[in-house]
């Protein structure tokens, strides 16, 4: 029976099944090529936005970075000048340094035989000896010295961050 049944609408079935199935494989064919479409217009939406903010981010970063690096040359400028003007105050600090110079008799302790001292060849008469006023410029000279050689320590730990940070053109 169940053969006699298949045998008689057998064709038809097969026809109602291909017609059925070549309808919904057209109906998914057609919605994926939707599907798609929107999908790649959505993506050059994104892609478009993207490229936006990357620029906008881009300028944004780079104006913050010249900020940065202007504002550590200034750093640096200043430390720079900084030392350089505790440098200068220590060489005026050292040209000012009081000596006294005075006339002495020789080493044997002989009195000179004459009262004109004798010249040297530098043009100086007599032997002279010269020994630093105060305690307390001697003092000051090394804390000149201390605050000089922090600066220069400072300086160098500066420039090797900047090179470590940046390229040293």
């Amino acid at each position: 029976m169940l053969y006699a049944l298949a045998a008689k609408y057998g064709i038809r079935i097969l026809v109602v099944l291909l017609v059925v199935s070549s309808v919904v494989y057209g109906y998914f064919s057609w919605k994926h090529e939707i599907v798609a479409e929107t999908l790649l217009k959505e993506r050059a939406a994104v892609d478009a936005q993207s490229l936006k903010l990357i620029s906008e981010r881009s300028a944004e970063i780079k104006m913050l970075k010249e900020k940065h690096d202007a504002k550590f040359r200034d750093t640096v400028r200043f430390y720079a000048d900084h030392i350089e003007t505790i440098s200068n105050e220590h060489n005026i600090a050292i040209n000012r340094r009081l000596r006294v110079s005075t006339s002495s008799c020789d080493a044997r302790g002989r009195i000179p035989k004459t009262d004109v001292p004798e010249r040297d060849n530098t043009g100086r008469s007599g032997i002279y000896e010269s020994s630093e006023l105060a305690a307390e410029a001697e003092r000051r000279f090394n804390e000149s010295l201390t605050i000089i050689e922090k600066g220069a320590l400072a300086c160098g730990l500066l420039i090797d961050a900047v090179e470590e940070t940046y390229e040293i053109k």
